[in-house]
């Protein structure tokens, strides 16, 4: 192995960058408490991976408008900066800021450990079931629930994904609270 490949080899276990991880879902909306099936691509780019599995992670949260920048919230997003900025509501008239509040999260194996070899392109399929009790996302229900999902092939190094996607999902009206 020469020096390059090397170096090229450490900078993708650092990046994440030695696989392209896509993945499409189907039922387009996906209905709480029934199955979705998760059709996961992976493809090497240029060298051989070990991954100890492949995961869908499953985020949702509620927009929450913020009075001031001194409110503490539960939480922002799934991974700090992963969700588009053009996903985020803007602040209103009286200048709150919206934050996501963690409603739920899950990791769901799709895969065991396998190889992915140099150039190779594997396709996974999988089943994932979302709880019943999910509230519909803003998309169906134009709430302020919102739910996100990326794909993760779990290697050495920062695992390569797919980075996080808006979903629509078709659930349980919200509380009478929040309504």
């Amino acid at each position: 192995m020469s020096l390059r490949d090397s170096f090229k080899k450490a900078v993708h276990a650092v990046t994440g960058g030695g696989a392209k991880v896509t993945f499409v879902w189907e039922p387009e909306i996906m209905r709480a408490g029934e199955p979705v099936a998760i059709t996961v691509t992976v493809a090497s780019r240029g060298e051989t991976i070990k991954s100890d599995g492949l995961f869908l992670d499953f985020y949702g949260a509620r927009y929450v408008m913020a009075p001031d920048e001194k409110t503490e919230t539960p939480m922002l997003a799934p991974d700090a900066g992963d969700i588009p900025g053009e996903m985020m509501p803007e602040e209103d008239a009286e200048g709150a800021q919206p934050v996501l509040e963690e409603i739920y999260r899950e990791v769901f194996r799709l895969s065991d450990a396998f190889v992915l070899a140099d150039g190779e392109v594997k396709i996974i399929r999988g089943t994932i079931q979302l709880p019943e009790e999910l509230c519909s996302s803003a998309e169906v229900a134009e709430e302020g629930y919102r739910y996100f999902a990326r794909a993760r092939m779990e290697a050495f190094g920062n695992d390569p994904d797919s980075g996080y996607v808006e979903v629509a999902v078709a659930g349980q009206p919200p509380p009478a609270s929040e309504a």
